[in-house]
């Protein structure tokens, strides 16, 4: 998927490095950018099993 609308919401510190955290404004992912550069994305919906 492809996101042009995002805000920063902050980093954390790794072990090597800093992960940084998005949210994308239209359908509220967030997506994280790993100290590795993989782009990891958790979605804005709860799912109940």
């Amino acid at each position: 998927m492809f996101y042009d609308r995002i805000d920063f919401l902050g980093e954390q510190k790794g072990e090597k490095g800093t992960n940084k955290y998005f949210r994308c404004q239209k359908c509220g992912n967030a997506l994280i950018l790993s100290e590795e550069g993989i782009i990891y994305e958790v979605s804005a919906k709860l799912r109940l099993i």
